[in-house]
């Protein structure tokens, strides 16, 4: 007998049946689908009696239809066999559907089996016959469905065989977030033999049960259909080979509330799925999948390539309540590590593990043993320390610190919490001594620049012996700030007001940030062998600072010239017209930068020079607005460091020109 369809459709629906009824017949593909073998799975399955069993039926269609009837079962008997006895190949129509040409619509075959069955014209008129949701999930129609469904405009027009064809989805029918799951892939072959093991599942299900009870709705968590799915592509030889995204259907037909959600599963997540089923972490994988409190997070982690919480060790709840959590395996979590990317600081995080096994101090080992301990307010400085003490034996560097994560682009951040956890993890895991990772050659990150063009200074700075020392010193390192030091180099072409902004300070608050600065400095200053650096040009990003940065600091430098010209003007020898510029430079240096002494001098600077602009005609008039940042924000001690050095770029361009003249 000749078959009913050539290949699947694009109708999801339609196809789950079609490749339900291939699993119920143990079908080689599709065209092996006749009427004939239709009716023998009808027959040999039961259908009606099932069917009214199966508790999925209602959702998939209602408990409108004739199958619910209180007539045995017979419109519903007649319905199908008049269906598959008059299946017709070609006609003037075509499914919506399916694409199959026919001539007959359902309205008209259904008639015609309820006059085969001798229900009366009364009876029948009564009835309605159209294409509407108890037989197609979803859909509208112009008859009762247009109040649940106002979206129908038309009659739809499907091929009746495909109405016999839904009536087998149920047998393959799961659940998924409390709707129908049906689930969707342009890969055939892998929802053909998805299907086909939902059927398997569904027929054991109806086996185990008694006739005359129901059977339940069978319900899983999206994990455990993605550990089912890595099942069926264990077959692959690799992860290229998965070329198709999913669809995981859920749906409901029942009531007014009907409704369909979608959950996307795209072929990356799949190929990383796959490549975390690798033999031996292929049931860890398969526990995390399978157990519906964690697999949702972990799938949304690993699809938008995000550190999984739970790799981690953790503590969750409180006293009785309290749950441990002991973390993945080592395996596990490098290869999950390396599917997202964040693979590079693995090698740093062990290696730091095995340090802090070596170098740790007894406060920093009591708490070591915490799942937690990377929470600890003082895990930082402890393995600072740690870290500082490797850097004195030779085992560790500043070159080595710059590649850990969070330590390349400005502002510095210092090492990420990430890293933290990374560290500890593996130091729970207990790894021990491991081989110091190999530093790249030509680290021209942002910061390895900041740190040598920084490093420069202070080795040539006449109080650089004061400045190593308190770096090198665990109690006053904190301590050491640069803005003197960059106002002491005022005659370099290399310092500018610019990089103060860049280096020291936080863009967001026009605040100084040196914690993360001084934690790099010291490493570099406790190694046993230290490069010694040139002051060079410090780069800095392309159109930086940003606008209104470069406007404000404008308005400073504008102030410093005022403010320069009045001092010359006033002070300069009344003879020889000689200008004051050691007495200048003696004055500016002793600016002070503490937020209060530099007030009180900055409203005399601003008093005296206004005044000396008023005399001097000019209508220009300085006043305290010159501290606020572009936002608005008081920002007086950047401002007070952006005024003093601008003043003393002022002094070394008239120094020059005085020398050269």
């Amino acid at each position: 007998m000749k078959g009913i369809f050539h290949s699947y459709t694009g109708n999801a629906l339609l196809n789950a049946s079609l490749m339900t009824v291939e699993a119920m017949a143990q079908l080689r593909d599709v065209t092996g689908i006749t009427p004939a073998v239709l009716l023998r799975l009808y027959e040999e399955k039961k259908l009606p009696a099932v069917n009214r069993r199966l508790k999925n039926y209602s959702m998939l269609f209602t408990i409108n239809g004739p199958l619910y009837y209180p007539d045995d079962g017979e419109v519903y008997d007649a319905l199908f066999r008049e269906i598959v006895r008059s299946v017709e190949y070609e006609g003037s129509q075509v499914c919506e559907l399916s694409g199959l040409r026919f001539n007959r619509s359902f309205e008209e075959v259904y008639l015609a089996a309820l006059e085969r069955i001798g229900v009366s014209e009364k009876e029948i008129a009564g009835r309605d016959l159209s294409v509407n949701r108890v037989w197609i999930p979803l859909i509208g129609s112009l008859g009762s469905d247009a109040q649940a469904l106002p979206q129908a405009k038309y009659m739809v027009k499907v091929h009746p065989v495909c109405i016999a064809l839904l009536q087998f989805l149920p047998f393959s029918s799961l659940l998924y977030r409390g709707g129908i799951l049906l689930m969707d892939s342009s890969d055939f072959q892998l929802a053909r033999t998805y299907v086909a093991m939902n059927y398997q599942e569904m027929t054991a299900r109806i086996e185990q049960i008694s006739t005359a009870e129901e059977v339940p709705n069978v319900s899983y968590s999206k994990g455990h259909y993605m550990a089912e799915i890595l099942k069926l592509l264990e077959e692959k030889e690799k992860a290229s080979d998965i070329y198709a995204d999913l669809n995981l259907w859920s749906f409901s037909n029942s009531g007014t509330g009907a409704s369909c959600q979608i959950d996307r599963v795209p072929c990356s997540l799949l190929r990383r799925l796959y490549q975390l089923n690798a033999v031996q972490i292929r049931r860890e994988l398969e526990k995390i999948l399978r157990t519906e409190a964690i697999n949702r997070s972990f799938l949304e982690a690993l699809e938008d390539n995000q550190e999984w919480g739970l790799l981690y060790p953790n503590v969750f709840g409180v006293g009785k309540k309290q749950v441990n959590h002991k973390g993945v395996s080592i395996a596990f979590f490098e290869t999950y590590m390396r599917i997202v990317g964040d693979d590079a600081m693995l090698p740093y995080a062990r290696y730091i593990a095995s340090l802090i096994r070596e170098f740790k101090s007894n406060s920093f080992e009591t708490y070591l043993n915490k799942t937690d301990a990377w929470r600890q307010k003082d895990y930082r400085s402890d393995l600072q320390a740690v870290l500082i003490k490797a850097t004195q034996a030779g085992r560790w560097s500043l070159a080595h610190h710059l590649q850990l994560p969070g330590l390349q682009e400005m502002p510095i951040k210092g090492i990420s919490y990430s890293m933290y956890r990374c560290i500890h993890f593996y130091y729970q895991q207990g790894v021990r001594r491991e081989r110091m990772p190999p530093i790249p050659e030509g680290n021209t990150s942002p910061v390895s620049m900041v740190c040598n063009w920084l490093i420069g200074l202070i080795q040539q700075d006449e109080l650089s012996y004061r400045i190593i020392a308190d770096l090198s010193d665990p109690q006053r390192y904190m301590q050491v700030g640069y803005n003197k030091l960059l106002c002491r180099a005022f005659e370099r072409p290399e310092v500018c007001v610019e990089h103060v902004y860049y280096v020291l300070t936080d863009p967001r608050k026009y605040t100084f940030v040196k914690a993360a600065l001084n934690d790099l400095l010291r490493i570099f200053f406790n190694q046993p062998i230290q490069e010694t650096f040139p002051v060079s040009t410090l780069p800095l990003p392309e159109n930086y600072p940003p606008l209104p940065v470069r406007k404000w600091l404008q308005q400073i430098a504008d102030f410093a010239a005022d403010y320069q010209a009045y001092f010359y003007d006033v002070y300069s020898h009344p003879e020889t017209d000689a200008l004051p510029l050691n007495k200048y430079l003696r004055t500016v240096m002793s600016i002070p930068l503490e937020s209060s002494p530099f007030m009180y001098t900055f409203y005399e600077m601003t008093g005296r020079t206004n005044d000396w602009l008023k005399n001097d005609g000019h209508n220009r008039k300085w006043s305290v607005d010159l501290l606020y940042s572009p936002e608005g924000d008081f920002s007086v001690l950047f401002a007070a460091v952006a005024l003093k050095l601008s003043l003393l770029k002022g002094y070394h361009h008239h120094l020059s020109e005085s020398v050269l003249s």
